[in-house]
């Protein structure tokens, strides 16, 4: 026989949590495939960032060439230095050539604009990593939400089944009608399939949870519950914390600031550019179709300066597309600056709502257990009857059933206000005693 059980004995200290939950967390960011890609796509955008800072490098060129000729020369007229004939005859030459960028409005916007690729990439894994900290933080509540309501189940279902045995003993005696007895036999039943069901949603929930954190069940049973403070800092707080640090809104605003640079880099195509060029080689030929041969150097030094006259259109037409581009970048911040406040307050409110509820439900178990003594105590005095034991228990584990819920909402409220806010991180979680 199951006793029943007080919702205090299910609550346990945080310090038991840290080792199981870090180890589902370490294994969550090893395994996590979307993390991984999120990882290849900062390095590729540092090696961009690393390419754009580099448009007023040099470009050095060294171009060698030897051809192999054939001629036969027929001249019109007759001269003495010159005579016809065919010549075969080869040259060769080396060439170092330097292009030196002085000034480029654009590739000077391609350095200012360089330090957001890797800006972006770094917002960018970081929002994969909350949100996959996020869903395992919820796939773990969820495991232990489902193991309190299957505990409670069966709690519930061996006290009925109690309950049953004692009424048919007090039906023989005629003590009991058979209303009653038929009455107990569907709770029991009921009971027996919440049951069921109880086992079920606990096993998928486990599987949920592996599926994120790739640790076998066994790692998974060894889960406990925890319990926050309310946090310290108000509503409007919040908000504007949100609205400066939400990573949705960094995301934007970096993509703002990049779009902004680039509307001044397509007005940049109409400025002129200059270089500094410069060369030196050497060459070498046999003969030549006269039967001279040469051996000769070139160097050269010089500035080149391009200046855009007119280009069909397409230079105003890229200004005017970098202008749309920036204006919906502004839009999209402005956007996601609302949402992060709405979202904020809203997760706010709900974590209060939610502490108000589970404190409130938490003194009803209380009562309802303290209900369960007292009826049972009425039902050997003859005043109560079996029936109201058994309203009575179903009304303690209904309410254990909502405080639990209302304590999983709580927490996970909690942890959604730390997620808009875009400080879901390592730190956070250490701070909150997950880790």
């Amino acid at each position: 026989m199951r006793k029943i059980i007080p919702f205090y004995l299910f609550l346990v200290p945080m310090s038991l949590l840290a080792t199981g939950f870090e180890e589902l967390y370490v294994s969550a960011l090893q395994n996590n495939a979307e993390y991984q890609t999120a990882q290849y796509e900062l390095s590729i955008q540092i090696e961009q960032g690393n390419q754009a800072s580099l448009a007023y490098m040099p470009n050095l060129a060294l171009t060698g060439t030897k051809n192999y000729n054939n001629s036969d020369v027929v001249y019109s007229q007759n001269t003495p230095s010159y005579q016809d004939g065919s010549r075969t005859y080869t040259n060769h030459s080396l060439m170092l050539k330097l292009s030196q960028p002085l000034f480029r409005l654009r590739n000077y916007y391609s350095l200012v604009e360089s330090p957001y690729y890797k800006l972006s990439g770094e917002i960018a894994l970081e929002n994969v990593r909350q949100t996959l900290i996020y869903e395992l933080i919820k796939a773990y509540l969820n495991v232990l939400l489902a193991e309190k309501v299957e505990i409670l189940a069966r709690v519930k279902y061996d006290s009925t089944g109690i309950l049953a045995k004692e009424l048919e003993k007090r039906f023989k005696l005629h003590e009991a009608t058979k209303t009653d007895l038929h009455t107990i036999r569907a709770k029991l039943s009921v009971s027996k399939a919440d049951e069921a069901t109880a086992s079920y949603s606990y096993q998928i929930a486990k599987e949920a949870l592996i599926r994120i954190s790739q640790i076998e069940t066994s790692k998974v049973d060894e889960v406990k519950w925890v319990s926050y403070a309310v946090p310290s800092e108000e509503i409007l707080w919040w908000k504007e914390y949100a609205k400066h640090n939400n990573l949705d809104v960094k995301m934007s605003k970096s993509i703002q600031a990049v779009n902004e640079i680039r509307l001044k880099s397509a007005w940049g195509a109409h400025a002129p550019t200059v270089d500094l060029i410069g060369s030196y080689g050497k060459s070498y030929s046999s003969s030549d179709v006269n039967g001279i041969g040469a051996d000769s150097k070139l160097s050269s030094i010089g500035l080149q300066v391009n200046i855009p006259i007119f280009e069909g259109g397409n230079t105003q037409s890229k200004v005017r597309e970098a202008s749309a581009v920036y204006n919906k970048a502004l839009s999209e911040t402005n956007k996601y600056s609302r949402l992060a406040q709405m979202d904020s307050a809203n997760a706010y409110l709900q974590l209060t709502g939610s502490l108000e509820r589970y404190n409130s439900l938490k003194d009803a178990s209380v009562s309802s257990y303290e209900t369960i003594d007292a009826t049972k105590v009425g039902l050997k005095a003859g005043s109560k009857t079996t029936r109201d034991v058994s309203d009575a228990q179903e009304q303690y584990y209904n309410t254990q059933k909502e405080m639990y819920a209302a304590q999983y909402d709580y927490i996970l409220n909690y942890i959604t206000l730390y997620r808009i806010s875009g400080t879901l991180t390592k730190t956070a979680l250490s701070q909150l005693g997950i880790i």
